[in-house]
């Protein structure tokens, strides 16, 4: 950018960055949150099904649900969030690892052949 439009192109560069960076927290935010809740299956505990769907929610909320239990069955349920949990992590790291090698590869094919 010419020196006399150089603030212009800088703020136009933030507002990629932050719209971006917003993007990726709601997308991948979603993805894991929906394989928290489809990975997490429940053991039998004397839960309600009210708390057993804020449970799902987050592993926060699940944890949380997990202290007012018997110690066998907090201990179980923290268990199973916690494993869920870490299955949602591999498929939001799995779903970004993707769209690196993706985006690695269109750089590398509008570049075309070295030479």
């Amino acid at each position: 950018a010419p020196p006399d439009r150089g603030g212009m192109a800088a703020s136009i560069e933030e507002v990629g960055f932050e719209l971006g960076n917003s993007l990726g927290v709601a997308v991948f935010g979603s993805v894991m949150t929906l394989a928290y809740s489809w990975t997490l299956a429940l053991p039998d505990l004397p839960v309600p099904a009210v708390l057993q769907a804020v449970a799902r929610d987050s592993l926060d909320e699940a944890l949380r649900i997990a202290d007012t239990l018997p110690a066998a069955d907090g201990e179980a349920l923290r268990l199973t969030a916690r494993s869920a949990f870490g299955h949602a992590l591999q498929a939001v790291l799995s779903g970004v690892a993707l769209l690196w090698a993706a985006t690695g590869a269109l750089i590398l094919m509008r570049r075309g052949p070295a030479g």
